[in-house]
C-alpha cells in the first residue's frame, strides 16, 4: 500500500510540473515579451478599419482564443480595442493582439499595450 501512495505522490509530482510549464503550451504565434506586458493576449480577427479617431481610434475584434487572461473579466465573443491615433492599429485578418486595460477602474475598456501597435500586434496574416 505504501509503494502505490509513494508512485502516485511522485506521479502527481511530475504533471504537476508538466502542466504548468508554460514555455511547452504557448503557440508560436505568441511573442513572449509582448506578452509579459500585457494583462491579457488574444488571437483575434478583424474585418474592418476604425471609425473616427480623436486622441484613440477603436476597432472592433471578434477574439477566436483567449491565451491570456491575468484580469478577472471574461471577455466576450468580440470586443472594441483603442489605440493612439497616430498608430496603424490591428491589421486586418488574423493577429494576435496584447491589450491592457483602458481605463482602471473598468474592466470591459481594451487598448492595445501602450496604445501602440508595436506592443501591441504581432503574428498577423490576412
Amino acid at each position: 500500500m505504501k509503494r502505490i501512495f509513494l508512485i502516485l505522490v511522485l506521479c502527481a509530482i511530475c504533471f504537476n510540473g508538466y502542466s504548468f510549464n508554460q514555455e511547452l503550451i504557448v503557440p508560436e504565434y505568441v511573442d513572449d515579451e509582448l506578452a509579459a506586458n500585457a494583462t491579457a493576449v488574444l488571437r483575434v480577427e478583424c474585418k474592418e478599419g476604425p471609425g473616427e479617431c480623436e486622441k484613440y481610434c477603436w476597432q472592433n475584434v471578434r477574439i477566436s482564443e483567449i491565451l491570456k487572461n491575468e484580469s478577472k473579466y471574461i471577455f466576450p465573443e468580440s470586443i472594441d480595442v483603442a489605440y493612439y491615433n497616430s498608430e496603424e492599429g490591428i491589421p486586418l485578418g488574423e493577429s494576435t493582439i496584447y491589450v491592457e486595460r483602458y481605463n482602471p477602474d473598468r474592466d470591459d475598456l481594451w487598448k492595445l499595450t501602450g496604445g501602440r501597435t508595436a506592443t501591441g500586434v504581432s503574428h498577423s496574416k490576412k
